[in-house]
C-alpha cells in the first residue's frame, strides 16, 4: 500500500489512531467543551452504594423540613437562606455550590458594574473638561457605544456558552475586559474613549446572561430569586463604592504621575480585577452534568445528578438553525421580550441624578459623587426584600407590581419638577427601588427549568433589547443639553413603568394557563407509565 494510500486509511478510520491520542483528543475535548460530554465518573457514581438516585432521591424528598411546620428561628433563617429546610447531606452540597458560583459571580459582576458607574463618576470629576466633551450628547454616547459593542455579541456570546465551558469563557472575557479598563487610563481623546467603551460592552456581553444560565441549572424554584438578586444586586454596592472609590482616588491621586484622579479609578478597576478573572477558573462549576471542577467530589456530583433530575433540568445541548427557529417562533421568546424590556428600561432614570446634583453648584466633587450611594444602599435593600418575598411566597408579580410602582412615582414627581427641593429628593432616592429584574429572571428560569437553549437565547436577547434602549432612547429623551429636567424623559420612563406592570400580569395569566395544561401532560404520562409497568 503506498503511502498516499496508508494516509487516506488513517484519515478516514478513526480507529486508526494511536490510542493514546484518542484519549488525548477526548480530554481536549471534553476540558473545553460543554455539550455531549458528560463528567465519566456520572458513568458508574451510585455503584457500590446503598442507594440508587431514585431512592436519594425519596430519602431527601421525605427528609425536607416543611416551611409551614418550621420552627420561627428557622423560617427567619430560610427567608434569607433557604437550604435551611433541606437535610443535612444536601445542605452542605448547596453551601458549597453558593460558596464556589458566588466567590466569583459577585466579586465578577461588582467589577463590571462598579466600571459602568465610575464611567459617570469620571465624567463629573473632570473628564468632561480634559477631553472637551460639551457637545449635545457627548455624555449619552459614553452608554451608547458601550450598549452597541453589548448587544452586538450578546447573542454569538450565548450560543458561544452552549458550546464552551463557562469555566473558561467567563474568565477569558473577563482578563480581556481588565486589559480594556486599564487602557482607559491612556485616553487623550473622547473618540478613544467610545471606541474603549464598545470593546467593553463586546466583551462583558457573556457575563451576566452566562451566570444567569449557570445559576438556573443549579437551583430550583427556592431560592432562585435571592440567587439572581445577589447578581444584581452587586450593581447598587457597586455604585456606592464607585463614589467612594472616586472620591478617595480625586482626593489622594489626583495629579500623580502625570494623571488625573478621573484615570487612576480606571487603573484601580484593572488592578482589582485581574485576581477575580483568574478565580473563575478555579471556580466555575459549568453545568450539573458535566462539571469538571477540582473541589467536586463524588457525593457531590450524586446530588448534583439527583437535584437536576428532580427539577426536571435538561442537559445543555448545542444551538442548531431547528432549534434557533423553533426558538424565534415561540411565544415565550416574545411575551419574555415584551415584559424584560419593559420592567428593566425605566430604572435607568436614575442614572442621572448626579447631574442634577452638579447643576445646583454648591457641591464638591466628592459630595456629587458619595450623596447618590444613599440611594444605591436603598436599592440593595429593595432588592433584597422585594426578592426574599418573591422567594418565601412564590408571588414573583405581585413583587414586580410593588417595584413598577415605585418607579412610576419617582418619575410621575421628576416630570413634575417644579417641586420643593426635599420632595425632588425624595423622588430621586424612590426611583432606586424600581429594579425587579432579577425577580422576572427569576421567574422565567423556573417557569421554563426544562428548556436551557430557550432561557439561554432569550436572556441573551432580552439584553440586547435593553442594551438597545438603553443605548439610542437617551439620545432623544434624556439629552445631555436638556440635563438635568429632561422635559420628556421622566414621562417616558413612567410610561415605561405602566407598560412593565401590564406586561408582567399578562406573563402571569399565561404562564399559569401553560402550567396547567403542562401539568395535566405530565400527570397522563405518569399514569401510562404506572399502567405500563403494572401490565
Amino acid at each position: 500500500m503506498s503511502n498516499k494510500e496508508l494516509s487516506q486509511v488513517e484519515i478516514n478510520d478513526f480507529s486508526s489512531i494511536d490510542t493514546r491520542s484518542q484519549e488525548s483528543f477526548n480530554k481536549w475535548k471534553f476540558f473545553f467543551l460543554n455539550t455531549k460530554y458528560d463528567h465519566p465518573a456520572n458513568e458508574d457514581i451510585f455503584e457500590g452504594e446503598p442507594y440508587t438516585i431514585d431512592t436519594l432521591l425519596t430519602y431527601q424528598s421525605e427528609q425536607r423540613l416543611d416551611k409551614k411546620t418550621a420552627p420561627l428561628w428557622k423560617k427567619i433563617i430560610g427567608f434569607i437562606w433557604d437550604p435551611i429546610f433541606l437535610p443535612p447531606d444536601e445542605r452542605k452540597y448547596v453551601a458549597k455550590i453558593d460558596f464556589f458560583i458566588y466567590i466569583y459571580a459577585i466579586f465578577a459582576c461588582f467589577i463590571k458594574y462598579l466600571d459602568q458607574t465610575n464611567i459617570n463618576n469620571a465624567y463629573v470629576s473632570g473628564m468632561k473638561e480634559d477631553l472637551n466633551m460639551y457637545g449635545t450628547n457627548d455624555y449619552n454616547w459614553l452608554t451608547t457605544y458601550f450598549n452597541i459593542g453589548y448587544m452586538s455579541f450578546s447573542v454569538p456570546m450565548a450560543i458561544l456558552l452552549k458550546y464552551v465551558r463557562p469555566s473558561i469563557v467567563l474568565p477569558t472575557f473577563e482578563v480581556l475586559w481588565t486589559v480594556i479598563v486599564m487602557f482607559m487610563a491612556t485616553v487623550k481623546s473622547k473618540e478613544a474613549v467610545y471606541g474603549l467603551r464598545f470593546l467593553q460592552g463586546a466583551v462583558e456581553s457573556s457575563s451576566f446572561p452566562g451566570l444567569v444560565c449557570l445559576i438556573g441549572e443549579f437551583y430550583g424554584t427556592e431560592g432562585q430569586g435571592k440567587r439572581q438578586f445577589m447578581l444584581n444586586a452587586t450593581n447598587p454596592i457597586s455604585s456606592m463604592f464607585a463614589g467612594y472609590i472616586q472620591a478617595g482616588v480625586y482626593t489622594s491621586m489626583n495629579g500623580k504621575y502625570g494623571l488625573p484622579g478621573w484615570k487612576w479609578v480606571f487603573l484601580v478597576d484593572g488592578f482589582i480585577s485581574i485576581p477575580v478573572a483568574f478565580l473563575g477558573y478555579y471556580c466555575l462549576p459549568d453545568f450539573p452534568q458535566t462539571s469538571r471542577a477540582p473541589w467536586i467530589n463524588k457525593k457531590d456530583r450524586q446530588f448534583a445528578l439527583a437535584r437536576a433530575k428532580s427539577m426536571k433540568k435538561v442537559k445543555p445541548e448545542p444551538l442548531t438553525l431547528k432549534n434557533f427557529w423553533e426558538i424565534v417562533k415561540s411565544w415565550k421568546l416574545w411575551l419574555f421580550l415584551g415584559t424584560y424590556v419593559m420592567v428593566t428600561i425605566g430604572a435607568n432614570s436614575t442614572s442621572y441624578f448626579a447631574l442634577y446634583l452638579k447643576s445646583l453648584k454648591k457641591y464638591s466633587v466628592q459630595q456629587i459623587n458619595i450623596i447618590p450611594t444613599a440611594g444605591y444602599a436603598f436599592q440593595f435593600i429593595a432588592m433584597f426584600l422585594t426578592s426574599a418575598i418573591s422567594d418565601y411566597t412564590g408571588n414573583r408579580v405581585s413583587m414586580i407590581t410593588l417595584c413598577c410602582s415605585l418607579g412610576f412615582v419617582s418619575c410621575l414627581l421628576l416630570s413634575i419638577w417644579d417641586i420643593p427641593f426635599g420632595l425632588k429628593m425624595f423622588a430621586y432616592f424612590l426611583g432606586y427601588g424600581s429594579s425587579s429584574q432579577s425577580i422576572f429572571t427569576s421567574w422565567f428560569t423556573e417557569t421554563f427549568y426544562d428548556e436551557p437553549l430557550l432561557k439561554t437565547i432569550n436572556i441573551a436577547l432580552g439584553n440586547t433589547c435593553v442594551y438597545a434602549f438603553n443605548g439610542f432612547l437617551p439620545l432623544g429623551i434624556y439629552k445631555t443639553k436638556d440635563s438635568p429636567h429632561f422635559p420628556i424623559g421622566y414621562e417616558i420612563s413612567a410610561m415605561f413603568f405602566v407598560i412593565g406592570i401590564i406586561f408582567a400580569w399578562l406573563f402571569w395569566f399565561i404562564v399559569k394557563k401553560y402550567n396547567a395544561i403542562r401539568s395535566e401532560k405530565e400527570k397522563e404520562l405518569s399514569e401510562e407509565k404506572e399502567t405500563i409497568v403494572s401490565v
